[in-house]
């Protein structure tokens, strides 16, 4: 006849839930199981909450950057607006300053014209009177020599004026030499003739006279 184990009522009883493995204790293997378990958990919860803050904070940003975005755009459209009209005022500012520079220059010729046309009616005159045989050859002469005094003082109401070569010194920045002659009696690279008269607008050349050079 088999004994009955008598419990004593402050004995505590043990139920399935105490244990993992309905009362027994775990095995080392169980043990190691349940703690990676345990751990991979706590991994997941921390990642998953992690990701929640993350999410937040990124809305959280992109929300007040859609207004700044939009001002952003405005602004872009209002630049390329000012930028267009810039570039169409310096277009007009161009074609009224070619056109300024060309009437500047029309202008300069007409004075120069106006200046030299009443030398020009002498000539004319002159030139008349000698086809009609009313002017001897002195008479001629002295009528040339006036128009040409006439034409030199035209010239010099723009500051065109005539500069002397014969007998000056070799210039290239004044002279242009067409031939050389020798002359013992002169120092050498001393212009000797001019064939055509140089002439300058106040100390700028113009025009080249050119010379005979004397050389040895």
């Amino acid at each position: 006849m088999s004994k009955v184990k008598k419990t004593h009522p402050e004995d505590p009883v043990a139920g399935p839930d105490d244990s993992p493995s309905g009362g027994a204790e775990p095995t080392g293997a169980e043990f190691h199981e349940n703690a990676e378990f345990r751990e991979n958990a706590e991994f997941r919860a921390s990642a998953n909450g992690k990701a929640e803050a993350w999410t937040e904070q990124t809305s959280s940003m992109a929300e007040p950057a859609r207004p700044e975005l939009g001002q952003w755009r405005d602004e872009l459209v209002l630049s390329q607006d000012r930028l267009l009209r810039l570039r169409a005022e310096f277009d007009n500012y161009r074609r009224r300053t070619l056109q300024d520079a060309q009437r500047v220059r029309e202008q300069a010729v007409d004075r120069v014209v106006l200046a030299l046309l009443p030398a020009l009616d002498d000539l004319e005159r002159v030139s008349a009177q000698a086809a009609a045989g009313a002017a001897d050859a002195e008479a001629l002469r002295r009528g040339l020599d006036l128009v040409l005094a006439k034409f030199h003082a035209q010239l010099e109401q723009v500051d065109v004026r005539v500069f002397e070569s014969r007998g000056q010194p070799f210039d290239p920045l004044r002279h242009e030499a067409l031939t050389t002659l020798q002359d013992p009696a002169q120092p050498e690279d001393v212009v000797l003739d001019e064939l055509v008269r140089g002439y300058r607008r106040g100390e700028a050349v113009i025009r080249h006279a050119q010379v005979v050079v004397n050389k040895p």
